[in-house]
């Protein structure tokens, strides 16, 4: 059986919740934007038109194209830390992530503590 860190589940449920919350919301934001449309469809017709035009204006192209090369410069970094870490993590020995409980308390005045 695979030792796992401690850590590592909790990393995991962080970003299960941190998903979760953000589906809760985006749902939430859904609704109100249903219902609002149901009420004043006007003026939802104009905010949609007016994003329409906004979007229609800005360089998506050149913006998509920034983020493919930021990506691709970050990668290789991206990929070596995480070969790094994954290498640590097969080569420690067995144990090795425990803190022991026992700690050396400093004594003013006792020699060779500091």
């Amino acid at each position: 059986m695979e030792n796992h860190d401690p850590n590592h589940y909790s990393a995991e449920n962080l970003i299960n919740s941190a998903v979760n919350r953000v589906k809760q919301t985006t749902e939430e934001q859904i609704l109100r934007a249903g219902l609002y449309t149901r009420r004043s469809p006007i003026a939802a017709l104009a905010i949609a038109a007016a994003s329409g035009y906004v979007l229609r204006s800005l360089p998506v192209r050149a913006l998509i194209g920034l983020f493919v090369r930021i990506a691709l410069v970050l990668v290789r970094p991206f990929l070596f830390i995480f070969g790094a870490l994954s290498l640590y993590q097969l080569v420690k020995p067995p144990g090795s992530h425990h803190v022991s409980g026992e700690t050396e308390e400093y004594v003013p005045g006792e020699p060779g503590k500091r």
